[in-house]
């Protein structure tokens, strides 16, 4: 029976040296400030569920913060540059008008960011390999061109090389570009969404959270708030990925 209760012991506590650390802020800013107990509680429980077991911090916006960033007066993430620990920033205000369940997906969803990056590999890439076409291009119509009357003299040449390049991307590179990367962080996002439903099992609440997300940044956008313009049709595609 001593022998089991020992098991029982040592288990436990290897079980709760691989949860999540809440790390103290050592130095607040104007911009955020210690949260409450009961906000850390919110961000421990969803670490749970989700199995993050790195360190990480959490705060609430001052006024200053969510004028600074419109995104802090909803619940957002960040690393932070001072420390580098994965930041959870939560307005109190608005994060208590959800359900716990929702609040689970919305602070689980950033704990699966930090462990998989806001950004896919495949973007990265993506970026890589139109540097490279755009070198490819530049080798090429340098070569092309020295077949030419413009063989003469090099200056010339490479006059000509770069402004073709440089319309070039403005034209047709850059935006193919974007649209491609675009696609994959889309989808990186789909998947995240998706594995954090899958870790809390409640799709319902996810849907649900992301359309509370989707309605408060609307009306924001309503009020004038520009910054959400390009995430205007963001929530509803994630919304409807899950639905599916």
């Amino acid at each position: 029976m001593k022998l089991n209760r020992a098991l029982l012991a040592s288990l436990a506590f290897a079980v709760s040296a691989i949860h999540a650390k809440v790390i103290e802020i050592k130095d607040y800013d104007y911009s955020i400030t210690r949260a409450p107990q009961e906000i850390v509680d919110i961000t421990e429980r969803a670490a749970n569920k989700i199995g993050f077991t790195r360190g990480y911090e959490v705060a609430i916006p001052t006024k200053a913060a969510i004028q600074l960033n419109p995104w802090n007066k909803f619940v957002t993430y960040v690393i932070n540059p001072t420390t580098k620990n994965p930041l959870i920033i939560i307005n109190p205000e608005w994060f208590s008008q959800i359900p716990v369940e929702q609040q689970d997906y919305l602070i689980g969803r950033y704990f699966l960011m930090f462990e998989q990056g806001p950004m896919p590999l495949s973007a990265n890439i993506v970026g890589y390999l139109f540097i490279l076409i755009s070198l490819l291009l530049m080798i090429a119509l340098f070569w092309l061109l020295g077949k030419t009357t413009l063989a003469q003299p090099i200056w010339l040449r490479v006059i000509v090389v770069l402004a073709t390049i440089v319309v070039a991307e403005k034209l047709m590179l850059d935006k193919v570009e974007i649209r491609i990367k675009q696609h994959f962080i889309n989808k990186h996002a789909y998947l995240i969404n998706e594995m954090a439903v899958q870790k809390l099992g409640d799709r319902d609440a996810a849907i649900k959270a992301l359309e509370h997300f989707d309605t408060s940044m609307q009306a924001e956008l309503r009020n004038g708030m520009l910054a959400f313009a390009p995430f205007e049709k963001t929530f509803q595609k994630y919304i409807q990925e899950l639905k599916k």
